[in-house]
């Protein structure tokens, strides 16, 4: 900094030197400051870490956990460094559980294989011919370029299953050889390959052409199933081959001949073969029973086709199920427009509650949050946040992922500075922000955001209605405050500014602008430009920015560019090309993926209009296709075991008696799934039970029929203390502003012991005395000297509870919306109180009806704007408390809102007709605040007045004719009386002819002829002495083509000021 503090910018010789330090402050910061990261609440950098095409996962978090233990030995003392967020958690874990699994499998298949055969002899031919699968299959791998992950160790799992199969065929066929005709195992082997032989190469084959489709499949699933398909494929392959090399060989050496009738030696062995034998008998006579009534045969195959049909139908469907992957994610929202300092405060503040969720012991491993990043929305976000919450190791856990995201979203909920929701990651990183579903909703023939923002509102509130979808949400918002600014090209034009000019400046000092870049100690820095920020705070400081004409006069900007409020969205996405906004959600329990995806086409067929449509993204885009492609490739599959049978037995009838199998396999399939149960279905209802706070921990069953009868009877027991100190804080809190107990929504789990608890005792023990009359209590608060106080701070108190723990004044908070809506039509005198109950009314589209907003009906789902700009209770969370938020959108809406001005109008009306200013005053005192005023107001509100009326009005302009007297020295001014407001123009009743041919308007006109200082005149008298600035441009010329002419007079006695002149167009400065 001291360096580039020494550039010259301007050398004046004797003058002096102007530097870039005399008129700058430089620093050497941050590249941005949007973005700020903070680990366990304390401040920290993140450095994402991301692969490399081809890199392996494992292999570089290794390398980067080692690089970085080497490289914290230099780190400068107190500084330290985590590594919290670390997707090859989940990856290692799977592989430990498949690795299990494998090792499980293995282990029972040794055991099956040993029951059935009955020898360690001819169950070690099998299992020999496993490793030398597995060995060959690892080869293939490495051949088509595939690792070892997930689906590669899975496919070996079920591959083991099959390479058994193989070798068992051939083994059993030899030892019925030896059994049955009396042969040696030599002899048997190779018989056994002769007859057998056949068969296996058609089971490879059938295999290989059911595995193979799939491995074809287009989207994502073909990438997620194309390793396992061809995994397996291989290994079938290589197992075929060993039943037909090996297998053969090694019955032929480790077999024995054995009399076929002598019996097992092992008890238990002999118990299960008497056992199989029986079935297998009663298998042959159900057999020839079926072959003897084929009606019956045919009736039981059309049975089980139509309960495969009806399982299909009953199974929920759905892409990827949802997976515990060791994290979770905050996505944290403010309000729009909120500074990314509030977004900052907010997520420091639910950080400790993620940390200590859930009780008592947590099972959070850390939060890293990153404020300023919209992980949903995508980019950098002023109001919005991300929190990437580890969990511990999932064998230390109790909950699963998708609980503790539920638990989570409680926890911080308990704050309505903001929201933030907990979610369950995707199951496959990079398809989609979240869990469950996305969609954009785009605009095909109208780009118009405000217009997508109200069609949005329309399909949200329909989709929130249908009970089978949760979580429906958006980030599109067009009510974020903004500013438009338009700059006059005109006028630019007329005094030779560049339009960049004029842009570069709003960017330099509105903004920043990058300069250049600089190295330093080998690196490279950019150097930026900008502001200092108590000079681009508020919209007055565009006023402070100058660029130069063309003559070296130095314009302000706000003669250029007129500023004014708007509301939009913070950015704009497309989707296909088309202006759209995302829409995310997921179904409840019991509703599969693909019918929430039904539900939400039909909802938005029905709500749309023309004009408008819902484009799937993320995982429900793959789902689609994927949907679309399942049954292809299950043709494909049947048609290749068609072909290959029909090719192997030169028959076209014997593959189609195979074929006729598999609705046997699929039902047995879809059974499976249908009693164990898949992500989609819901467990168990959960039975109803009274609390165990209120039944000390006893089970204690209803007696009624719903049940809420005998739970209000537990709530207002005597018996039960605690609900009557959790209700009276809670009433305590909504009148008073704070909480007796800190917490209340845990009542105090996680913080100290409340500081006032004899209040809270008399409270509680007032609420059961009365009967727990919610009334008596509410009045016993409000009447009280503690409710009634003001909030002015005695030095006192100060000194002694700084805090006001003690509530020795009033505790500061707002209003909530409701009640100052009604505290407006009651100071107004419109509010109607007579009227109680009936019919509710629309508040949105009523919002002037003189009856209380307890009566106005709200779509808790889709709240109108007035209520979201004053922190109504979010409906998707717990609330506690409303009282903390103050937006400039608030002070907006009491200005400019029509609700808010009719009402002070009404008042201002009703306390003019008084006579006397005092009563005045004192009447408006008593409307607003209930009370008159004490001397002190009093004086205060009579000297303003008395300054206001003293002040002259502003004067309008007036429209007249004349010019500079030179003899008097003074501007001669007559009134037109004939003249409009917009238009000065003579008419021919006028003594000064030469006048006729001049007329003035607010856009433009022709002076006349000013050789004898004669001219138009548009005269504006100010009120006081005081500086002025009058702006306004004439820009119509005139036909004569010599242009507007204009020439600015002062004070009366001012000659005319030539340096104003300007022909085209004009600026007027003129203080």
């Amino acid at each position: 900094p001291e360096e580039f503090g020494e550039i010259i910018l301007r050398s004046a010789g004797a003058a002096g030197t102007l530097r870039l330090r005399d008129v700058a402050r430089l620093e050497l910061g941050a590249q941005s400051y949007e973005q700020q990261a903070t680990l366990d609440g304390k401040t920290a950098v993140g450095i994402r870490i991301f692969l490399a095409p081809g890199a392996n996962a494992l292999d570089v978090a290794d390398a980067v956990k080692a690089k970085v233990a080497a490289l914290s030995k230099r780190f400068p003392a107190g500084v330290d460094y985590e590594i919290p967020f670390d997707t090859t958690r989940f990856v290692k874990a799977s592989i430990s559980e498949v690795e299990h699994t494998l090792f499980e499998a293995g282990i029972l298949v040794v055991l099956v294989v040993f029951l059935f055969l009955g020898s360690w002899r001819a169950t070690l031919i099998p299992m020999l011919a496993v490793p030398v699968s597995l060995i060959g299959t690892f080869a293939g791998l490495w051949l088509f370029g595939f690792g070892i992950n997930t689906l590669t160790l899975f496919a070996m799992v079920i591959a083991i299953g099959i390479v058994v199969d193989d070798a068992i065929v051939m083994l059993e066929n030899v030892e019925r050889l030896m059994h049955e005709k009396g042969m040696s195992p030599f002899d048997a082997a190779i018989a056994s390959v002769r007859e057998v032989g056949g068969a296996i190469i058609a089971i490879v084959l059938v295999l290989v052409s059911v595995f193979l489709p799939v491995a074809f499949l287009g989207g994502i699933a073909g990438a997620l199933y194309r390793q396992f398909a061809i995994t397996v494929a291989v290994a079938v392959v290589i197992s075929g081959f060993v039943a037909l090399t090996l297998t053969p060989a090694l019955c032929a050496l480790i077999l024995r001949p054995r009399d076929a009738e002598a019996p097992h030696g092992n008890r238990f062995l002999r118990w299960f073969e008497a056992r199989f034998n029986s079935v297998a008998a009663w298998h042959g006579r159900t057999v020839r029973w079926l072959l003897g009534h084929p009606k019956a045969a045919l009736g039981i195959f059309l049975a089980i086709l139509a309960a495969n049909v009806v399982l299909i139908r009953l199974i929920p469907r759905g892409f990827i199920p949802s997976e515990d992957q060791g994290y979770v994610l905050g996505v944290v929202s403010l309000p729009d427009g909120a500074s990314v300092s509030r977004t900052r405060t907010y997520m420091a503040e639910i950080v400790p509650e993620i940390m200590a969720t859930p009780t008592p012991k947590s099972e959070v491993f850390h939060a890293f949050a990153i404020s300023g990043f919209d992980l949903i929305g995508g980019g950098e976000k002023t109001n919005a946040g991300t929190i990437f919450i580890p969990l511990i190791p999932w064998d230390q856990r109790k909950y699963s992922a998708e609980q503790l995201s539920g638990m989570l979203t409680g926890a911080v909920a308990k704050s309505s500075k903001g929201m933030c929701f907990v979610v369950n990651p995707p199951p496959i990183r990079g398809i989609g922000s979240a869990g469950g579903f996305e969609f954009y909703l785009q605009a095909r023939d109208d780009d118009d955001p405000a217009k997508l923002g109200k069609v949005l509102d329309g399909l949200l509130a329909a989709l929130r209605k249908r009970p089978e979808l949760a979580g429906i949400n958006t980030f599109y918002r067009t009510t974020v405050p903004q500013y438009a600014a338009e700059v006059d090209q005109v006028r630019a034009a007329a005094l030779g500014i560049p339009l960049p000019d004029i842009y570069d400046a709003l960017q330099t000092t509105i903004g920043s602008v990058y300069v250049n870049d600089f190295t330093r100690a080998g690196r490279t820095y950019r150097v930026l430009m900008q502001s200092e920020p108590s000079d681009r705070m508020a919209l007055k400081d565009v006023g402070r920015v100058h660029v130069r004409a063309n003559d070296g006069s130095m314009v302000p900007l706000t003669s250029l560019v007129t500023v004014r409020e708007s509301y939009g969205p913070d950015q704009i996405e497309r989707y296909q090309g088309f202006v759209a906004a995302r829409v995310i959600g997921g179904s409840v329990p019991g509703v599969s993926s693909s019918d929430a995806l039904r539900i939400v086409e039909e909802t938005a067929a029905a709500t749309l209009p023309p004009g408008y449509e819902l484009d799937w993204t993320a995982q429900a885009l793959q789902e689609k296709r994927s949907a679309s492609s399942a049954v292809p490739a299950f043709s494909m599959a049947l048609l290749m075991v068609f072909l290959i049978l029909a090719a192997l037995y030169e028959k076209w009838s014997l593959p189609i008696g195979v074929i006729l199998t598999v609705p046997f396999a699929l039902l047995g399939a879809l059974v499976a799934i249908f009693v164990r149960g898949s992500a989609s279905r819901p467990g168990k209802a959960v039975p109803r039970q009274f609390p165990a706070v209120l039944t000390d921990g006893k089970v204690k069953e209803f007696t009624e029929g719903s049940g809420r009868l005998d739970m209000a009877n537990a709530i207002a027991s005597k018996a039960n203390p605690l609900t009557a100190r959790v209700m009276a804080n809670r009433i305590w809190t909504e009148l008073i502003g704070r909480s007796l107990v800190e917490t209340p929504s845990d009542y105090g789990v996680r913080t100290p012991a409340p500081k006032n608890p004899e209040l809270l005792e008399h409270l509680a023990a007032s609420f059961m005395k009365d009967e727990w009359s919610m009334k008596k209590l509410i009045r016993s608060i409000v009447l009280s000297r503690t409710f009634l106080q003001t909030a002015d701070v005695r030095a006192d108190g100060l000194a002694k509870d700084p805090d006001n723990d003690l509530n020795w004044r009033a505790q500061r908070r707002r209003l909530d919306f409701e009640a100052m809506r009604d505290s407006m039509l009651r100071v107004a005198g419109r509010l109607d109180s007579a009227k109680l109950g009936g019919q509710p009314f629309n508040l949105e589209a009523n919002f002037s009806e003189p009856r209380r907003t307890l009566y106005g009906s709200i779509d808790r789902q889709n709240l109108p704007a007035f209520f979201r700009t004053f922190d109504f209770a979010n409906p998707d969370y717990h609330v506690p408390k409303r009282n903390q938020t103050t937006t400039p959108q608030q002070a907006l809406w009491m200005m400019n809102h029509p609700f808010a001005r009719a009402q002070a109008e009404t008042l201002a009306a009703k306390v003019a007709a008084l006579s006397s200013t005092e009563a005045k005053v004192k009447a408006l005192y008593v409307a607003v605040l209930g009370r008159a005023p004490n001397k002190d107001e009093t004086a205060l509100a009579l000297d303003y007045l008395r300054e206001a009326e003293l002040a002259p009005a502003p004067a309008s302009w007036r429209n007249g004719y004349g010019g500079w007297n030179p003899a008097t020295k003074s501007v001669a001014f007559t009134d037109m009386t004939v003249a409009t407001k917009e238009r000065i123009a003579p008419t021919a009743d006028l003594a000064d002819k030469k006048f006729a041919h001049t007329f003035l308007t607010s856009k433009g006109g022709h002076p006349g002829d000013k050789t004898d200082g004669t001219a138009v005149i548009r005269r504006w008298t100010a009120g006081s002495a005081g500086k002025y600035r009058i702006e306004g441009t004439l820009a119509v010329a005139s036909k004569s083509s010599d242009g507007v002419r204009i020439i600015l007079w002062g004070m009366p006695d001012s000659p005319p000021d030539e340096s104003k002149y300007f022909i085209g167009g004009c600026l007027i400065d003129h203080q």
